[in-house]
């Protein structure tokens, strides 16, 4: 399974800076800092659809799962806001 590793800025600003597409097996079995990098430093220009189609790893809380559901019973979409922060301008 592929996923989406975000990336902490540690240089201040927003949390979030970009992502890996990391391959973590397809039996799910180890931690998204042991995957493989399939391709590092996404960026919207050249990596959109890989973005828009894979889902972040390990950064969810349940305000962030509860305001996504919400908002996919609301609209019908199901948007990632949270991944609009690791990768501003989605």
């Amino acid at each position: 399974k592929h996923w989406i590793s975000a990336h902490l800025n540690y240089d201040g600003g927003p949390l979030f800076k970009g992502g890996d597409l990391i391959d973590i097996g397809e039996d799910v079995n180890i931690g998204s800092t042991q995957g493989n990098i399939i391709k590092q430093n996404l960026s919207l220009e050249t990596d959109r659809r890989i973005i828009e189609t894979h889902e972040l790893t390990n950064i969810y809380g349940d305000n962030h799962v509860s305001e996504r559901l919400l908002n996919f019973f609301d609209t019908g979409k199901d948007i990632d806001a949270l991944k609009a922060e690791v990768f501003v301008g989605l």
